[in-house]
C-alpha cells in the first residue's frame, strides 16, 4: 500500500482531459490502428510492461496514460484487418 508521502507529485497534466488528451496522443497507436494482430500485441506486451514498471514506482499519472493506451490497443486489437477478415471468413 503507497502512502501519500511514497506517490511521485503530479507533473504531466492538470486534469483528467489533459490526461486523456496525452494518452490518445502516441504515434504507436496510430500505428497499431494500421497492422495486423501480431504486431498490436507487441505493442501491448511492451506498453503493459510500461505501466505496471510506472504503477510500482508510483507513478501514477504516466501509468493512467500507459493504461489508457492499452485499452486503445485492444480496441485497434478488434479492428485489426486480420482479425475482421477471419470474423467475416469464419464459417459456424
Amino acid at each position: 500500500m503507497t502512502t501519500p508521502k511514497d506517490k511521485i507529485p503530479l507533473y504531466i497534466a492538470n486534469d483528467l482531459e489533459e490526461l486523456n488528451k496525452r494518452a490518445e496522443d502516441n504515434p504507436s497507436l496510430q500505428k497499431a490502428k494500421l497492422s495486423t494482430c501480431s504486431q498490436i500485441t507487441h505493442i501491448i506486451d511492451a506498453t503493459w510492461a510500461e505501466a505496471k514498471k510506472a504503477e510500482a514506482t508510483n507513478d501514477e499519472e504516466r501509468a493512467y496514460i500507459l493504461y489508457m493506451r492499452l485499452f486503445a490497443c485492444f480496441t485497434a486489437l478488434k479492428q485489426a484487418k486480420d482479425v475482421a477478415n477471419n470474423q467475416v471468413n469464419r464459417t459456424d
